[in-house]
């Protein structure tokens, strides 16, 4: 049973709605819903270099998300004040997720709209994994604290 993963090339420390087995991980692009510290659904590459799952419960909770976003891999991870990319309140992230999956799988690319009318461009070759967030119900509905998206400026 597991607390947290941790994808390669990025330190976040993922805990999964439910146990992540190492076993899982076949080579296949595998959707894992997260919950912490971005809540969502983590598409992650079948090329990707290493998965580290972990037995303890990490220290995190999730932030609150003004829009839903896009985080791709970083070398510092999520932060309040860089959560990932803004995407439109209107976007599907299922199919996104489906989109992103079959990228990866066949190599190819593909651009995303953003909130800000920016657009983001994934590579299929180069993409490990990418994290796809709703706005959260708090962050939408009171506006404290919620925690807005890099929209189309680069995160750390």
């Amino acid at each position: 049973m597991s607390g947290y993963f941790q994808v390669t090339g990025d330190p976040t420390q993922w805990s999964p709605v439910q146990s992540l087995q190492a076993s899982q991980l076949t080579g296949q692009a595998l959707t894992i819903e997260v919950a912490a510290p971005l809540a969502g659904a983590l598409v992650l590459s079948p090329n990707f270099a290493g998965v580290a799952v972990f037995t303890q419960s990490p220290i995190a909770t999730a932030l609150d998300l003004a829009s839903p976003v896009i985080y791709l891999p970083t070398a510092t991870g999520p932060s309040a004040s860089s959560a990932g990319y803004a995407l439109p309140a209107s976007a599907n992230l299922t199919t996104l997720a489906s989109q992103i999956a079959a990228l990866m799988l066949n190599g190819t690319s593909q651009t995303i709209a953003l909130a800000d009318g920016g657009e983001l461009v994934l590579n299929g070759v180069n993409l490990s994994f990418a994290v796809l967030c709703p706005a959260t119900a708090a962050a939408t509905s009171t506006g404290g604290g919620a925690v807005t998206a890099g929209g189309s400026v680069p995160h750390d």
